[in-house]
């Protein structure tokens, strides 16, 4: 449009003259200096300067400067929401602004990119990571992967492991080089995510400026998807554009394969599928009672079902990896963290000693599948009894809750989806504040080191919680609520 490029100018000047917007690029800045302090560093060459900052600042003043920088980013990102007027900030531009100097720096949180690249380095090798645990082969990569992750075989799909092939061959294997090019992927994918989001929040009933906020500019979702480069952040990308891309004709069909293609990069992906079913129930069908959406909602989760089952098996295939993860679903859960699993089972066998046990008599492989079992029948008794009442995002946010309650692990990144359909929940009044709330709490516990905090650490994320959320976050149910809800959006096929 003639008039779109002054109008993009004129919110991108707004945009960068936010002080708070340079605010929270200072603490990237900060959070990236920092990073020099991991384990790692020694075996990079840092330049003098930033060895005498590793130096200064190693052991707990890293995790205080690295707190305080979360502070500032979080307090920043607050800030900007979106107040009455649209469009005053752009999103977009603030998260390439805030990432710029994380591009570059190493990983602090956590130690997961280099188990990326060493699988992809075994890829270009032509070694099967299905196969080869992490270090054994060697390679550039195998200094830097975590002691804990060593020898074990690899449970990502076949997309995630050619993903991670390309980055490698991209980046000449060189560790800095890989990090930089997963790292402009990851921002690629907040990106796209933005596109999604804006397609979908008038479909929501949520304000397209305010979701975007809340996900695009997310301080959570810029340190662990863009920062870390975990994965989650490309799944959920891929799965907002199977929602996008569902709307019209074939839409099951096309959602179902993007959601195929979002559960070759992660498998939880698969959770999505009812909302995304109920997503394409057609107005009129919903206008015709409740047994109506019962019926439409069932038959298209099982086409979803089947159409998605069909393009993974074709995408495992085609990738020359097959379905070797498989046999290593429980490499995750090796590490102890804090998931339900890990939590119940001493419980269990210390009632278990109680009653007269002499030996433990639950195995953790007990635990964390009785708690699948449960999580999944929970969550299909509340499809069948609430469904026709419940949005997509609702849906949608309750699925990725039920996962992350039943997973056998439980690490910060794994709350990414929740984080983002809780954005676009508008027929919930506390979904925009959960989100926030969520937001502020993962962020900090990732800056914690991604781990149960010590008590000092505890104290202090328990002020920050206090000051940040109940100073800004009352307003933001009611901003998000301001928009109109789109019942019929445009190239909706009633027949789909």
């Amino acid at each position: 449009m003639p008039g779109s490029r002054p109008i993009a100018t004129a919110v991108l000047g707004r945009t960068l003259r936010h002080r708070e917007v340079w605010v929270g690029f200072g603490a990237c800045v900060v959070v990236a200096v920092t990073s020099v302090t991991v384990r790692q560093s020694p075996l990079f060459d840092l330049p003098a300067a930033l060895a005498a900052v590793r130096d200064a600042i190693a052991g707990q003043a890293e995790q205080v400067v690295l707190l305080a920088a979360t502070a500032a980013l979080i307090a920043a990102w607050l800030r900007l929401r979106p107040r009455r007027e649209a469009g005053a900030v752009s999103p977009e531009t603030v998260v390439v602004v805030w990432s710029a100097p994380l591009l570059v720096a190493l990983p602090s949180f956590t130690d997961d990119p280099w188990a990326y690249f060493d699988q992809g380095w075994q890829l270009s090798r032509g070694i099967d990571p299905y196969v080869v645990g992490l270090t054994d082969a060697g390679g550039p990569f195998a200094p830097f992967v975590d002691p804990s992750w060593a020898h074990t075989a690899t449970a990502y799909p076949p997309v995630a492991l050619r993903l991670s092939q390309a980055v490698v061959l991209a980046a000449d294997a060189h560790p800095l080089a890989s990090l930089l090019v997963l790292r402009l992927v990851a921002l690629a994918a907040l990106l796209a995510c933005g596109w999604s989001i804006r397609r979908l929040a008038p479909l929501a009933g949520v304000r397209g400026d305010v979701a975007c906020w809340a996900v695009v500019a997310n301080p959570f979702l810029l340190l662990e998807g863009v920062f870390n480069a975990h994965t989650e952040l490309l799944m959920v990308a891929v799965v907002l554009v199977a929602f996008t891309v569902a709307r019209g004709r074939f839409g099951v069909v096309l959602g179902a394969a993007f959601l195929a293609v979002a559960a070759a990069l992660k498998q939880p992906a698969i959770v999505f599928a009812p909302a995304l079913a109920l997503f394409t129930v057609p107005p009129a069908v919903r206008a015709r009672g409740r047994s109506r959406v019962w019926v439409s909602a069932a038959s298209r989760l099982l086409l979803v079902g089947l159409v998605g089952s069909a393009v993974f098996l074709l995408i495992s295939w085609a990738s020359g990896l097959g379905t070797g993860w498989i046999a290593n679903t429980g490499t995750p859960s090796r590490n102890w963290s804090p998931s339900a699993a890990h939590l119940l089972r001493p419980v269990i066998n210390a009632v278990a000693r109680t009653a007269g046990a002499d030996t433990p008599v639950v195995s953790f492989a007990v635990v964390a599948g009785s708690l699948t079992v449960a999580g999944l029948v929970a969550m299909a008794v509340a499809a069948v009894i609430t469904v026709p009442t419940w949005s997509w995002a609702r849906l949608a946010w309750v699925s990725a809750l039920v996962y992350l309650l039943m997973s056998a692990s439980l690490w910060p990144w794994y709350a990414v989806p929740l984080v983002v359909f809780l954005a676009l929940d508008g027929d919930s009044p506390r979904a925009p504040r959960t989100a926030v709330c969520a937001t502020v709490v993962l962020t900090v516990w990732s800056a914690a080191g991604g781990d149960v905090l010590t008590p000092s650490h505890a104290l202090l994320a328990a002020v920050l919680l206090a000051l940040l959320v109940f100073r800004y976050a009352p307003d933001l149910p009611e901003l998000a609520r301001r928009a109109p809800r789109y019942a019929h959006p445009a190239g909706w096929d009633e027949h789909s």
